[in-house]
């Protein structure tokens, strides 16, 4: 069995060595903010003298990551860490760095890393000679500080996730808001089939799932948009701590407006792994090796729908299900592709003809200009995305069962008539009592209008 590597927020219980974990989290945040004014401030003197009023659109002389801790090895803010934890610091600031290299091809005027008010992660790794060693019964001893240090190591108990072997465990984050992240091994299942599955995201019907069967499954979103409303409402019907009055908006949150900002985090996760787990339990049980997402990287950008629309378009989890989804799949061996969405809703699924938006129908239905037949979108799409994939590399696949068929038609619209009406073969919904997924069969498949159409499958 192949190993994924996994993360995860878990409970820390300091146990002794509070003072040893301010002193490192102060020492932290010398090192990075000294090792920016090195490279940043350095640069900014240097272009200064050269004439120039700022650094935009110049990319500074940075050794990097390496160059960066040589450098500052002896140094007093490098000294007083353990070198383990010193080194994940320059490394944290160097893609701090990084990014912003990345930045000034697109925006010349984007800013430099600036310094940093909190401590940043303090990172410990788990391992024979490493500097987190576990001590058992959940207790884990972190060095943080040098060996000058008589009193160097933080005892705390850590709460892994259930079933989680603590010899499995990679590397311990102490985050600034007192959170531990822990990146742990997980052993790869592997996947008993070879189909293929399409998925294609929405925001009102957010999952739809299409199987080479066939069949198609769409997830309805509206419980987890009304929940994200519900909870908008309730955060914007609260006055910031020392409100004043109108266009005060300099002061903190209020206690009541963090707490419902928490509880609204927690149900929108706990709805998406509810959702995720799903959707990779579905294709588990359809013998599903390979799952195809439409990407929608870049969607937000340059787009303004009105008020309402952009609320919705930017409180649209599509990165986060695409994350969970990915997690979960390839923990059970299901491999996680992407392809583009071009064209993939107007594009008629059964004859492969490109039509125009104005056969888009209300309700979410596609009307075919060339074949005749009525799909909803949702499923067109998630079925386009799914030949599309298999289109572009079947050969090298090796899928049994060759190319995926049409939709299945679900109730004939005329007599004698080559149309079909085909809606999801299940639907989807939330049950909020217990944050699990029901999926109910809404229709039976026609097998004469199934017949009646097969003449427009195609890839």
């Amino acid at each position: 069995m192949e190993e994924l590597y996994r993360g995860s927020i878990s409970k820390i219980e300091v146990l002794s060595g509070s003072d040893v974990l301010e002193s490192a989290s102060i020492a932290a945040k010398n090192l990075y903010n000294f090792a920016r004014y090195c490279a940043v401030g350095f640069n900014r003197k240097l272009a200064r003298s050269r004439g120039h009023s700022s650094l935009a659109g110049k990319l500074p002389k940075y050794p990097g990551a390496i160059g960066m801790q040589k450098a500052l090895m002896d140094t007093d803010e490098y000294k007083i860490l353990c070198d383990r934890v010193a080194s994940y610091i320059i490394r944290g600031f160097d893609q701090s760095m990084r990014s912003w290299f990345s930045n000034l091809k697109s925006n010349p005027d984007s800013r430099p890393p600036r310094y940093s008010e909190k401590s940043p992660p303090l990172v410990f790794e788990a391992g024979y000679g490493r500097n987190a060693k576990y001590l058992g019964e959940q207790k884990w001893r972190l060095t943080a500080l040098s060996g000058n240090n008589p009193n160097r190591h933080i005892v705390a108990r850590i709460y892994l996730p259930p079933l989680t072997n603590p010899n499995r465990v990679e590397s311990i984050k102490i985050l600034a808001s007192g959170q531990c992240a822990v990146s742990y091994r997980v052993r790869q299942r592997m996947a008993t089939g070879n189909e293929v599955a399409g998925i294609d995201l929405g925001i009102q019907r957010i999952v739809t799932l299409a199987f080479q069967s066939g069949d198609s499954i769409l997830y309805h979103g509206g419980e987890l948009l009304a929940e994200q409303h519900y909870w908008n409402k309730r955060i914007a019907d609260c006055k910031p701590s020392g409100w004043i009055g109108k266009g005060d908006t300099h002061n903190r949150k209020s206690e009541r407006q963090l707490s419902y900002y928490h509880k609204q985090t927690a149900r929108k996760k706990v709805m998406l792994r509810a959702l995720a787990d799903s959707i990779v339990d579905q294709c588990i049980a359809r013998e599903v090796r390979t799952i195809v997402i439409g990407n929608l990287k870049g969607i937000r950008a340059g787009k303004d729908y009105g008020s309402e629309m952009n609320q919705k378009l930017h409180a649209w989890p599509f990165a986060k299900l695409t994350e969970l989804i990915t997690n979960k799949a390839e923990r059970e061996g299901i491999k996680v592709e992407s392809v583009s969405e071009k064209n993939t809703s107007k594009t008629c699924s059964i004859c492969g003809f490109l039509n125009t938006a104005s056969a888009r129908h209300m309700r979410g239905e596609l009307e075919c200009r060339n074949c005749g037949n009525r799909i909803h979108a949702d499923v067109n799409g998630a079925f386009n995305i799914l030949k599309k994939y298999l289109r572009e590399s079947l050969s090298a696949l090796g899928v049994s069962g060759g190319l995926p068929v049409q939709p299945s038609p679900t109730r004939e619209s005329g007599i004698g008539e080559l149309r079909s009406q085909i809606q999801p073969t299940f639907i989807a919904k939330f049950d909020l009592r217990n944050t699990s997924v029901r999926i109910t069969r809404i229709v039976a498949q026609s097998t004469a209008v199934a017949m009646q159409t097969s003449q427009f499958v195609g890839v």
